[in-house]
């Protein structure tokens, strides 16, 4: 009853009537964030961010840069550097298979932190609200928290007077958060600023670039094999794309490996070597060689994996796209497409594709 009176004064207050039915509500939140209902189809999108984390200090706060990549509700790397340069602590978290952390070149040591952990689920949860919060708020349209039990514990989410997340905590940790702004790269709005409160004390982070565009592959957020243990399967930024986008793949004649994107390469298809090149669904349909009419293979929507790495993951990918279309509940049409890259031992950009039908017509 507390509850129901107090998300009454806060909408109240803002010349909002809080509604009684539970879609309704559901809308609403979701409209605050810029966003739909339900997550679009597809698998889910990875954060990134870029900005600083700040200690309270005397005689002044302590400033450190800040790099956080968000794979999961249990998936982090949290890389903090001195301003100065001077000092490097990078902290993993892998859900199930552990938690490490790494001081400037010392060798990744494991840490049983329970507190990173719940920075994970808290972080997920306020990024996403209501996404994956259905339930709670059909159950409770009027209540102004929701809880739900993880594995790290109880979760609480509060929701301020404005209908967007204001803070929320597990297992001891809390994250207080404001500067809502539209993300980096899309349309729905995430706060910037976090104020974290826990059992190793109170620290800030501010954003200045938080984006949700990318995914990272399993190996980003464990320690990288010892030496002589085998080729990484990827370098870099162990950065992946992965996600629906709209597109016209055209069959075509006289391709050149290792041309631009925009220009025809050589793709694998069907256990065939075929010429296409990927251009924008309004884009002119590319001229043939002989003068014949282009084909255009699929429709307008594919789900699309591109990585840096090598031709020999690439040639993986196919049953791996596969399930990935399966468990994101999309129905796929036809077998899937894998851009050839040269087999050099490099790492080189890789895309697979494979056409779905159109989100209007995916069954959620």
């Amino acid at each position: 009853m507390r509850i129901a009176l107090l998300a009454c004064a806060l909408l109240a207050a803002c010349g909002k009537p809080p509604p009684a039915d539970g879609a309704a509500r559901l809308a609403l939140l979701a409209s605050e964030r810029g966003q739909g209902v339900l997550p679009p189809p597809g698998p889910a999108w990875h954060f990134r961010a870029l900005g600083r984390v700040i200690f309270p200090s005397e005689p002044a706060p302590l400033q450190q840069e800040a790099e956080l990549w968000i794979g999961g509700p249990d998936r982090i790397k949290f890389v903090m550097t001195a301003a100065d340069g001077g000092g490097r602590n990078v902290f993993l978290l892998d859900g199930g298979a552990g938690c490490w952390v790494r001081t400037d070149a010392e060798p990744w040591r494991e840490w049983g932190s329970t507190e990173l952990l719940a920075e994970s689920e808290v972080r997920w949860a306020l990024l996403r609200f209501p996404w994956g919060w259905e339930a709670e708020v059909r159950a409770a349209p009027e209540a102004a928290e929701f809880r739900r039990a993880t594995g790290s514990g109880e979760l609480t989410l509060e929701i301020g007077a404005d209908g967007l997340p204001r803070a929320a905590s597990c297992s001891g940790v809390r994250a207080e958060v404001s500067d809502w702004r539209v993300l980096s790269h899309g349309a729905r709005t995430a706060p910037f600023r976090w104020a974290w409160t826990g059992p190793s004390g109170r620290r800030a982070e501010e954003y200045d670039e938080l984006r949700e565009d990318a995914r990272f592959f399993d190996e980003a957020f464990r320690p990288p094999p010892a030496a002589g243990a085998g080729p990484a399967r990827i370098a870099g930024g162990a950065v992946e794309r992965f996600g629906l986008i709209q597109a016209r793949l055209w069959r075509v004649e006289g391709a050149a490996p290792e041309s631009a994107m925009n220009e025809p390469s050589w793709w694998r298809h069907e256990g065939r070597r075929v010429a296409a090149v990927l251009l924008e669904p309004g884009a002119p349909a590319p001229e043939s060689a002989d003068g014949a009419a282009p084909e255009a293979a699929g429709g307008e929507w594919w789900l699309r994996w591109s990585f840096v790495g090598l031709a020999a993951d690439a040639a993986q990918t196919e049953a791996e796209l596969l399930s990935a279309a399966e468990q994101a509940g999309l129905s796929v049409l036809g077998r899937p497409w894998v851009r050839e890259t040269p087999d050099d031992g490099r790492a080189h950009g890789q895309i697979a594709l494979v056409a779905v039908a159109p989100p209007a017509a995916q069954q959620r």
